[in-house]
């Protein structure tokens, strides 16, 4: 309004006049807003918001000559199960009978018969005033998805979403304060909903991140998605590239982060716990900087690709800047064609300080292959765990343990690192394997690996000495251990574990692991018994006081069965230490074979009586556990109260304890060698219900 002059109703004040003049111009007028403002302040509803309101005529079905008036805003048609309502713009107008392709253009949809709303775009959903419970669904590309219109304040989220990848807000509430249009979706939220291309051209930088800041499990479809900075995998969040192949020979992963070639840091940052599998990183001509870098503590990259960065293809740490990357882990990842290492483990930061802060990860069948540097390099990273890796055609070495002294330290900075298997020997410039890290490395491999240099010992792990444990072979049908380690103890030697052949003139040779105990004696017992020629059992033993090793437990595949290891000996559970709830398909087999029962007889008549009050005894109950943990909402059980058995039977003149059907339990107290109280002493009321229901069966 022009002059708002605040004066009262009936003013004649031609300033008045102007200003009514323009708000009836909107009232009737303004097709784009539910409401407008007179010269008193007062909100009203504008026509096109007063239609919005109002209720909808029932729907004819679409034909031609159906005549739309300027008022028939609430008039409705039919076509093809969607009901549609007039655009205000359009009327007034008389349908063509052509709806695809003509008189669509003159309506808009209001419904279906499950009150979905179609539409094409995100600006045209936002165009909309959907009451809560409408759906909508959107066709558009790589955002399509449903929408479900929901009530609740979500201005914060819808904020967050600048892409509108899960939240839209409506013309009637824009901001989402009491409403909002929400994907609805389960599991995984995908970059294409914020507007990501995977053509290799469009920029996904913004929408990848924008996604990964807000969810914790993103994915990417198989595409090539172009990023110009660094991608952030966030704490505990996972990104799933779909698609993944790993180190699978001669295969690339179908969904490839593109690193453009202006990119001169990593392309991918995984921060602490966070999780980045199942692609690959391609890096464009130019790019310089690492593919992958695990930046944090629990950072993990796996069946993953990185190719063609101008650095190193995978880095674990940091140079210049102290962050713990302690505990991470790679696995399935191929690192090729990259301008140094393939894979490096290294903290550049602590390099002056008195440790390593790149230490405890692991690394399981990894590749590096024809890198400008050494395939798999550990620098500065202490207690290393290595599996299986590959390496060819390197500049470098396959693996390079590294030797490098800085001072003030005076051995080597890599320690500690455990390699198991591998194969080096494919074409690598410098060597296969440099194996000249400080203490406690051990290598399993064969002998055409070429070992240029073993690691050494320091006293603590046995002895300054070198290191080139190449195999291992256990003693072959001999009762000899085949490895054996032994503690000392203050009362003898002990063998605390041994891996023996122990032949069995019954069954075959075992193959087991024992265990040992203070006294020399076994304690325990894994071992494998040949049953038939092709056919083994796992048996499971535990000694007990002077009987030795007991079987308690075999893997018999001959019975396809778990059983104990002597018949009718041992319990499945016990009174004090109870198994919660046992799932089967069938019912237990009780052994009912007239041969092993005697003393055979009728139920006498104190028997029947006491029977019948047994019955009327069964009450309906809640179990004490469940009622803590569970309030009311603990389930009702049926059954007979121990106790109230008991007193059954002393009123007809019977003792239950005679009886299988009841059963009473004590047990003492178990202490720690610490003298701690592990269980109290105790005593359990129980009884067999097979044996009371043919009891209360027999009374009939």
């Amino acid at each position: 309004m022009a002059f708002n002059t605040g004066n009262p109703i009936g003013s004649t004040d031609a300033r008045d006049l102007s200003d009514n003049a323009q708000n009836f111009d909107q009232a009737i007028n303004q097709r784009n807003a539910p409401t407008w403002t007179d010269r008193l302040g007062v909100t009203r509803k504008t026509v096109f918001g007063a239609f919005q309101e109002i209720t909808y005529k029932a729907p004819v079905a679409y034909a031609a000559g159906i005549s739309f008036l300027t008022t028939d805003a609430n008039k409705t048609v039919e076509d093809d199960g969607v009901i549609y309502a007039p655009l205000n713009s359009a009327l007034p107008f008389t349908t063509s009978g052509t709806f695809s392709g003509d008189d669509d253009a003159r309506f808009y949809p209001v419904q279906d018969k499950n009150n979905v709303i179609r539409v094409t775009s995100i600006a045209a959903m936002e165009a909309y005033s959907a009451p809560v419970g409408y759906v909508f669904s959107l066709n558009a590309g790589g955002r399509s998805g449903t929408f479900d219109v929901v009530a609740g304040d979500f201005s914060t989220e819808l904020a967050a979403d600048t892409l509108n990848g899960i939240y839209i807000g409506l013309a009637d509430d824009p901001t989402a304060s009491t409403k909002v249009a929400r994907r609805s979706y389960v599991g995984s939220v995908n970059i294409k909903w914020f507007g990501c291309v995977g053509d290799g051209v469009f920029d996904c930088t913004n929408g990848i991140q924008l996604a990964l800041d807000t969810y914790n499990d993103v994915e990417a479809d198989v595409g090539d998605w172009l990023i110009t900075s660094t991608i952030t995998v966030r704490r505990q969040s996972v990104f799933r590239m779909l698609g993944g192949i790993g180190n699978l020979p001669g295969q690339t992963s179908p969904s490839r982060i593109m690193k453009d070639g202006s990119m001169t840091g990593d392309a991918v940052l995984i921060e602490t716990t966070g999780h980045l599998t199942g692609g690959a990183v391609i890096g464009k001509s130019g790019n310089t900087g690492d593919g992958v870098k695990l930046g944090g503590n629990a950072a993990k990259l796996s069946w993953f690709q990185v190719y063609d960065c101008g650095n190193d293809g995978v880095r674990v740490g940091y140079d210049g800047e102290y962050v713990n990357c302690n505990s991470t882990a790679l696995e399935h990842v191929k690192s090729y064609g990259n301008g140094r290492h393939g894979i490096y483990m290294h903290d550049g930061y602590s390099e002056i300080n008195a440790s390593s802060d790149t230490n405890a990860g692991t690394l399981f069948h990894c590749q590096g292959d024809q890198n400008g540097g050494d395939g798999i390099r550990l620098g500065r990273s202490w207690w290393w765990t290595i599996i299986n890796p590959l390496t060819a055609g390197n500049g470098g070495w396959g693996m390079n343990v590294s030797d490098i002294v800085v001072a003030p330290d005076t051995v080597q900075e890599c320690r500690y690192v455990s390699i198991f298997g591998g194969d080096y020997n494919e074409g690598n410039t410098a060597g296969s394997l440099k194996f000249s890290g400080y203490a406690g490395c051990l290598y399993f491999a064969s002998t055409n690996q070429d070992v240029v240099e073993g690691g050494t010992m320091n006293q603590f792990y046995g002895g300054v000495g070198n290191v080139k444990l190449r195999q291992i072979e256990l003693a072959h049908l001999s009762s000899a251990p085949a490895i054996s380690s032994t503690v000392n103890s203050a009362i003898t030697a002990v063998t605390a574990a041994r891996f023996q052949n122990s032949a069995n003139p019954a069954n075959g040779r075992g193959i087991g692991i024992k265990l040992g105990a203070v006294g020399s004696r076994d304690s325990a017992q894994i071992s494998s018994v040949q049953q038939t020629t092709d056919t083994d059992s796992l048996d499971f033993w535990a000694n007990y006081a002077s009987e030795g090793l007991r079987n308690m437990l075999s893997c018999s595949p001959i019975h396809n069965a778990v059983r104990p290891g002597t018949d009718n000996e041992h319990n499945l559970g016990h009174p004090s230490f109870r198994w919660g709830t046992v799932y089967a398909t069938t019912g237990t087999i009780n052994t009912s074979d007239e041969r092993e029962k005697q003393q055979q007889r009728s139920i006498n008549e104190a028997e029947k009586l006491c029977a019948v009050e047994l019955k009327d005894s069964i009450k309906a109950y809640k179990w004490n556990d469940a009622v803590e943990t569970r309030g009311d909402g603990a389930r009702w059980h049926f059954g007979l109260m121990a106790q109230r058995v008991v007193e059954v039977f002393e009123g007809h003149g019977l003792n239950a304890h005679e009886y299988g059907m009841l059963c009473y339990d004590e047990w003492e107290a178990e202490y720690s060698e610490e003298g701690d109280v592990i269980k109290e002493a105790g005593n359990r009321y129980g009884v067999r219900y097979d044996e009371i229901i043919m009891f209360i069966l027999a009374s009939s």
